[in-house]
Formats: C-alpha cells, sequence, structure tokens
C-alpha cells in the first residue's frame, strides 16, 4: 500500500487518531522465537496528544504540536493555493 502512495508526488496523505488510549508492553516471552508476551496499558481514552502523520504535498505544515482545530486550516490553505 506505501508504493502506491510513494509513487504519486500529487497526494496528500494524512492519517490521525480522534483519541489516545494508551499502547502496548512487552512482558516478557521468547524474542528470538517472535512469540513476546505483551499486555495493553490502557483501557480508557485519556487527555494525551494523539498522532498525526501526513506526507506528500504540504505535508511538512504538519511538523509540530497543535490545536486539532488547526489541521482543517492547513488543509484548507493547501487546497486554496491549488
Amino acid at each position: 500500500m506505501c508504493s502506491i502512495f510513494e509513487s504519486s508526488k500529487q497526494t496528500l496523505i494524512i492519517v490521525a487518531s480522534p483519541y489516545e488510549i494508551g499502547g502496548g508492553a512487552l512482558t516478557g516471552g521468547v524474542m528470538k522465537s517472535k512469540s513476546p508476551a505483551y499486555t495493553w496499558t490502557g483501557t480508557s481514552i485519556n487527555g494525551n496528544l494523539t498522532p498525526l502523520f501526513a506526507t506528500g504535498p504540504g505535508s511538512e505544515k504538519f511538523n509540530s504540536i497543535m490545536d486539532n482545530t488547526e489541521i482543517y486550516k492547513i488543509i484548507d490553505d493547501i487546497i486554496a493555493k491549488k
């Protein structure tokens, strides 16, 4: 799937999460046999920052911590310049 996006130099791809719940943690197991044991570190929505990933034309504008309302403004600005 990544190769499709890499071949298009005209597509801005944004991947965002609406909220953060925690993550996973390795708790043991055997790494050499590719069977690690893991558990979730959170079970409910929290107030942590959520990641946003962008690639393609205009993606450099998503390079810092920002308020979620800024995402729309950046996208609108990119579209307006087309």
